[in-house]
């Protein structure tokens, strides 16, 4: 599991009884109380709203700018018989949005189409060439949705040709917004409403409020379902009125009202019989939608969630399905790719920004094989797909590390580029990929990188879990962007078994806290890259959920990050970093520089480890307490670094979890020779000739 800073509030005391007088002024229970107060809600009125207790305030759809502009073109469209076109994009936003919006103007007019573009063959939003395909249908208003704002060349391009275009969009506004018959966006600097921050499928809801004349509250009973899926798969804070529309679609499913694509698709994901919940729509159905688009073409999900046919709604759920482990087999294609690139060049696993390239690799997924590698290696990552002449990239990043100004800076190299602080998307000459992978580095060098963090809520005591604390945090529901599901800590539990589950899939470890038993599950770790073993006392970083078994009602613990109990975390931390500095060959402190004696402490810990290795958490906990409580970050280092200088004399070998084994080479060099050494010895020196020369300047 990867290192991270785990971030717990210093003054729980304070908050806890902060929490037992909310508790006591608005009935809530102690844990929801708390749970309220990390995520800033202070006054009652705003913690029932956000629970749910409230009637939910929703905006007027005609304090939109251009909303009423937008009907009006509309509505005129419809009376006359005009051809209208829906333009959504390929994302499970997109889809759902075209599936809303499509859905409400087919009860209203025959003259009506979709277009969502081919991912591979069109790319994202509105083109010349669809334009032009769009035309000769016949098309005489197009209504985008979930894009649009910054097609101003495309539309004007649309107007040429006499067709006329509203866009409802949620994206980030430019210095112009484009010519055409209405922009229904949020994010307009003329826009003054208190929540703006709607997902596509939130923005085209209002809009069809506005074309029925009614609040929101009367039509979510209709289109609930899709404005929850649309809005909690695509990441938009659960905040205000997203809160209340997902809360309001997640009550359609499992009832007679669900959608009878939805429904397939639950069925086909073998999910129908748990209850959905906002966990659900994030990782069960909107996956699948968005495998339509990333492997084929979006086009599948839409039909899904337009018919009223069983069994074309099974098919088409089957055909989703298929698609998703497509793309998951994909993604596991690439993921091992890289891992194999990383073993063929091993001092890159150390640089500061991790750039793959791999020819041919499928574009609709190296972004989510980015955020993955980003979560297993604990810093950004960039994937480029390379065809041709031309590399096309999709990188993910940590809060503190600005993934697009790092490319920005690169920005002679760029053929097209854009995203945010920690996602972005870029095109670059193939030639061009090795000179951009130094530097970003060597950008990322002049900064001071970010640790992953590990967020914890509150610290529980292991003999007092409870399935009820499961009601209690239910009632913070739904969870998703800005508002996470809570993250408890579980402090000096030992582990007593590893047990693989699923072909190897997931672990089931269990634990004894003082005499109670625990079971927690690893999702999609592999006994290989977990390091711990039986034995270990272990803090533990895990969410709660509610486990029905044989009619029996459990607690179940998800594990989210775990570290050694005896460890100190943030100096481990630094010592990673004075031992990943040493290895680029970076200037490091000379106290960091490994001697014999250093090697010689540690070998026979290695070689009493045996075939079960030794990480170097474990080697740090082998050398006992005395060492723990008076060692700094340098100590830590040191260590760190004899290990690998052994591993290149051939004494000892690594594997790619970073475990030690003893070796058994045909030929040694002696540990003073080693090329290794010799490279952290001279940025040693270099860093104490820096200082001395400072000193003296400063004399």
């Amino acid at each position: 599991m990867v290192r991270k800073r785990w971030v717990l509030e210093k003054e729980q005391a304070e908050r806890k009884t902060q929490a037992t007088a909310l508790a006591q002024s608005t009935a809530l229970p102690p844990l929801a109380a708390l749970l309220a107060l990390r995520r800033g809600l202070r006054e009652q009125e705003e913690i029932l709203a956000f629970l749910g207790a409230d009637e939910p305030c929703f905006t007027n759809p005609y304090d939109l700018p251009d909303m009423e502009r937008a009907a009006e073109r509309i509505e005129r469209a419809l009376a006359t018989g005009e051809h209208i076109t829906v333009f959504g994009d390929y994302d499970c936003d997109g889809v759902t949005a075209t599936a809303l919006l499509y859905t409400y103007l087919k009860e209203r007019t025959r003259a009506l189409s979709w277009h969502i573009p081919d991912r591979r063959a069109e790319g994202y939003g509105l083109t010349v060439s669809a334009i032009d395909q769009l035309a000769e249908r016949g098309t005489q208003l197009i209504i985008t949705v979930d894009n649009g704002v910054s097609a101003l060349r495309e539309i004007a391009h649309a107007r040429a040709l006499g067709i006329e275009v509203v866009v409802t969009d949620h994206h980030q506004v430019g210095d112009e917004l484009p010519a055409c018959a209405a922009v229904v966006n949020p994010h307009r600097s003329d826009c003054d409403l208190p929540f703006r921050d709607y997902a596509g499928v939130g923005v085209a809801f209002l809009l069809v409020c506005a074309l029925e004349g009614c609040e929101p509250p009367e039509l979510l009973a209709t289109y609930g379902d899709l404005v929850a899926l649309g809005t909690v798969a695509d990441v938009v804070p659960l905040l205000d009125e997203n809160r209340a529309f997902v809360r309001a679609g997640l009550a359609l499913f499992d009832t007679s009202a669900q959608r009878l694509g939805l429904e397939a698709l639950r069925r086909a994901a073998r999910t129908e019989k748990r209850p959905m919940n906002a966990t659900g729509l994030a990782f069960t159905l909107g996956p699948r939608i968005n495998a339509a688009g990333r492997m084929d073409h979006a086009g599948t999900a839409l039909e899904l969630l337009l018919t009223d046919a069983p069994e074309m709604a099974e098919r088409l759920a089957q055909r989703l399905q298929l698609l998703n482990e497509e793309r998951q087999k994909t993604e596991q294609d690439i993921a091992e790719q890289t891992e194999l690139w990383l073993a063929e060049n091993p001092a890159r696993r150390y640089d500061r920004v991790l750039v793959f390239a791999g020819s041919d690799w499928d574009e609709g997924v190296i972004g989510i094989v980015a955020s993955r590698m980003t979560e297993r290696f604990g810093r950004p990552c960039l994937m480029l797909s390379v065809n041709g002449e031309t590399a096309k990239g999709s990188g993910r990043s940590l809060p503190g590390f600005s993934l697009f100004e790092a490319i920005h800076n690169s920005k002679a190299l760029m053929i097209k580029y854009g995203g945010h602080a920690l996602a972005a998307g870029f095109t670059l000459a193939a030639a061009d990929v090795d000179r951009f992978r130094s530097e970003i580095n060597a950008y990322a060098a002049q900064r001071e990188m970010p640790f992953p963090l590990q967020a914890l809520d509150a610290r529980l005591n292991p003999s007092r879990l409870d399935v009820r604390l499961t009601d209690e945090i239910a009632l913070l529901e739904p969870f998703g962007a800005s508002n996470p599901a809570p993250v408890f800590l579980l402090r000096g539990l030992a582990l007593r078994a590893v047990t693989p589950v699923s072909n190897g899939k997931h672990l089931r470890l269990t634990f004894d806290a003082e005499g109670t038993a625990l079971t927690a599950m690893a999702f999609h770790t592999r006994r290989a890259d977990f390091t711990f073993k039986p034995g270990d006392v272990l803090d533990l970083a895990v969410a709660l959920e509610r486990n029905e078994y044989m009619g029996k009602q459990e607690i179940s613990l998800l594990l989210k990050n775990a570290k050694y109990s005896a460890l100190p975390n943030e100096v481990l931390l630094h010592a990673q970093r004075l031992t990943e500095a040493a290895l680029r060959g970076e200037s490091i402190p000379p106290t960091c520089v490994p001697r014999r004696e250093t090697a010689a402490k540690l070998y026979p810990l290695v070689k009493q480890a045996g075939a079960e290795g030794l990480t170097p958490e474990a080697l740090f906990l082998a050398l006992g307490t005395g060492f723990l409580q008076k060692a700094a970050a340098a100590d830590y280092a040191r260590l760190w670094l004899a290990a690998k200088v052994l591993c290149d004399c051939g004494i000892l070998r690594e594997d790619a979890a970073e475990r030690w084994y003893p070796a058994q080479p045909s030929s040694r060099v002696a540990f003073e020779a080693s090329p290794l050494l010799r490279r952290i010895a001279a940025s040693a020196a270099e860093e104490q000739a820096e200082t001395t020369e400072g000193c003296a300047d400063g004399a």
